[in-house]
């Protein structure tokens, strides 16, 4: 887990760095978890397909035009789902 917030880069969350921007982080990304404002999403779907990230998940957010954009590029997109409570069900 990588935590990335302009605002705190260089900072530590739980022991781990915070990253100012996506592009930051040193290793590939698997899923992107979302918590902004539905405005600022367009950007961060951008930054994280230049990482090749493969899922992109909307919790207590979403900017629907983005997340069709995503679908019909075949990119993973979960919508109103709690990460925790979905992998406790799913693990």
């Amino acid at each position: 887990m990588f935590f990335v917030n302009p605002k705190y880069a260089g900072e530590e969350i739980l022991g781990e760095k915070v990253y100012a921007s996506l592009e930051e982080i040193p290793e590939e990304i698997d899923i992107v978890d979302v918590f902004r404002r539905p405005a600022d999403v367009k950007y961060t779907a951008e930054e994280a397909k230049k990482k090749g990230f493969k899922t992109f998940w909307f919790q207590g957010t979403v900017n629907e035009e983005v997340a069709k954009q995503l679908d019909e590029e075949g990119y993973n997109v979960v919508v109103d789902r709690c990460m925790k409570v979905e992998s406790k069900r799913l693990l």
